[in-house]
């Protein structure tokens, strides 16, 4: 008796080939909301962004709330034209450059305002040197590493946004209790993400929504609660 092969998933279609004969995933063999988070996100992003700026009273506060605002678009953005777009295997892996390195640069804008507006001179330049020099050192690895291993990658975001505590005491004496409960629920939210990206669990509903909509998803709650601490930030000194 001979056995026919089993039927493919009816929501999903061969993936196209690599440069290297091997598979190369496209919006046919990903969930069905794979990027379209992010795709909304970018859009609310642009205007959430240009609010935010428009409220800062001094050029500190307008650069720094920029630069959040703009980092947020870029990684928003570029994260969603990679991951609902059908790409070719050349611009596949320039694409995944990209969106690893928007990362980088969202978790620096980041830091950008909370180094010019709330930390002392000083300090503050001095991790926000570190900060893009770190974001820098990640868009270094995209680059030239693009098929790194997944632990490395994660490891590279999480020692970035720890460059944080060597200066958490003055953070603490910057930073309102409400602010410093944004950053840190903020925070805590992207390391939850980071850990569902890194070990595919939960995968809830691997065709419609699953393990990578959740990294997706807890990024833009953790850009929210960012956002609302700049947001206090330049509030309370008005």
């Amino acid at each position: 008796m001979t056995h026919s092969s089993p039927e493919p998933h009816p929501h999903l279609k061969k993936m196209p080939e690599s440069l290297e004969g091997k598979p190369k995933p496209s919006v046919h063999d990903r969930p069905a909301l794979r990027g379209v988070l992010h795709q909304w996100a970018a859009f609310i992003a642009i205007i959430a962004g240009g609010i935010l700026t428009s409220y800062a009273d001094t050029p500190h506060q307008a650069f720094g709330a920029a630069v959040f605002a703009l980092s947020v678009v870029i990684m928003f953005a570029v994260s969603a034209t990679y991951h609902r777009v059908v790409w070719g295997p050349s611009a596949y892996l320039l694409m995944k450059r990209l969106d690893h390195a928007a990362i980088g640069v969202l978790i620096a804008g980041t830091y950008t305002p909370v180094c010019l507006e709330a930390l002392p001179t000083g300090e503050g330049k001095t991790l926000l040197t570190i900060a893009w020099t770190g974001a820098a050192l990640v868009m270094f690895r995209a680059a030239f590493w693009p098929k790194s291993p997944k632990w490395l990658n994660v490891g590279l975001y999480f020692m970035l946004g720890g460059c944080v505590i060597p200066y958490w005491s003055e953070i603490q004496q910057a930073l309102t209790t409400q602010e410093l409960t944004f950053l840190l629920t903020g925070a805590v939210v992207y390391a939850l993400g980071a850990f569902a990206y890194a070990t595919k669990k939960p995968d809830p509903f691997p065709t419609v929504f699953g393990y990578h909509e959740i990294f997706h998803a807890c990024t833009i709650i953790a850009a929210v609660l960012h956002g609302a601490m700049i947001f206090t930030m330049i509030h309370a000194s008005t």
